[in-house]
């Protein structure tokens, strides 16, 4: 629920899984939080755990905080959001949602997870607790308050468990009753040079490469160095070399990549992988000129505004809006382009 899926590459996080599934299912803790760096994975390992407990009848509801605007986001509503979830995916607590629909109205957070999710999923009688999985915690405002509030539930989690992703250690956070709450944290690190390696051979095969110039052995070996085991920069590497539209070919983009001496995981790889790449989709000071102040306009805005309006606001006609938001496109890092 609420946004794209991205491929994962089988095995790719395997023993980082089989460490997940044991701790979970030998633990009486309520939460497991997976924590690690912007660009980790850790929504791609949501996604893939996700049809693990689908596949195995232990889902009850998979969200993805990010893609949420912020004027749906309240607790109540992310609540009530996880809710129809389970009644889809499990309809037999549909008479239990619909009793705390006439319920909650004005009540506690903590009412409100007591009915709309604990009592549902008590009612299905599944001898194993089902599993919410609630990732990009930290890209939802009110998730102190919700995490507080699931202290509530310490004592059911032979009923239910959460999942939740962050880039930050809940335990380390000093959130507001983080104390109170039975918590498990995983710390999740970069992913192999094997299956980096797997998938640049994969996915540089489809890129439309001009008079046979294509990506070497050698360059899929720096490829892989460069990359830190981070998931983004390579899914990137590929986005922009699939652009359509750039002006440059696909074997000179390669070559400025290959030819970087940082490493992500050293000083500022991906920030310069970033650099060149919004250099080569903006090349002329006009453009960039548009670009900035866009991206000055929508990073004050705390709503989404239409089309029409946001030109008047940022004072650029749309479109060349629609012409800066196609580019950007190559530099999406939670869209259907391949992933790790």
């Amino acid at each position: 629920m609420s946004g794209k899926r991205v491929e994962y590459l089988p095995n790719s996080r395997k023993p980082d899984v089989d460490k997940l599934c044991e701790q979970e299912s030998s633990s009486t803790d309520l939460v497991l939080c997976i924590h690690g760096p912007a660009g980790i994975g850790k929504s791609t390992l949501a996604g893939h755990l996700s049809d693990l407990f689908r596949a195995a009848g232990r889902l009850a509801a998979s969200v993805f905080l990010g893609a949420i605007r912020a004027e749906l986001s309240g607790p109540e509503t992310i609540i009530k959001m996880i809710a129809h979830e389970i009644g889809w995916i499990h309809p037999r607590a549909i008479p239990k949602i619909v009793e705390a629909m006439d319920q909650c109205h004005g009540t506690s957070l903590e009412n409100h997870l007591k009915k709309y999710i604990l009592e549902p999923l008590r009612s299905l009688g599944h001898p194993q607790p089902l599993i919410i999985i609630m990732d990009a915690m930290d890209e939802w405002r009110d998730h102190p308050i919700f995490i507080k509030a699931l202290a509530r539930l310490n004592s059911e989690s032979s009923i239910v468990k959460f999942i939740l992703t962050d880039r930050l250690n809940l335990c380390a956070s000093r959130l507001p009753g983080i104390d109170e709450v039975s918590i498990y944290t995983y710390r999740l690190g970069p992913i192999s040079k094997e299956v980096i390696k797997v998938y640049f051979h994969k996915y540089l095969g489809t890129v439309s490469w001009v008079d046979g110039r294509k990506a070497s052995s050698a360059d899929v070996e720096k490829l892989t160095e460069l990359s830190g085991g981070l998931p983004v920069w390579a899914s990137t590497v590929i986005a922009l070399l699939l652009h359509s539209f750039s002006e440059s070919p696909p074997h000179e983009i390669l070559a400025e990549i290959v030819g970087s001496r940082r490493q992500v995981g050293g000083s500022d790889g991906l920030g310069e992988l970033y650099r060149n790449a919004l250099e080569r989709l903006f090349p002329s000071r006009e453009a960039q000129k548009y670009f900035r102040r866009l991206m000055g306009a929508a990073i004050v805005l705390k709503e989404p505004l239409p089309l029409v309006e946001f030109s008047t606001l940022a004072g650029i006609r749309p479109h060349l809006i629609n012409k800066i938001r196609f580019a950007l496109s190559a530099l999406q890092t939670r869209s259907p382009s391949p992933r790790l």
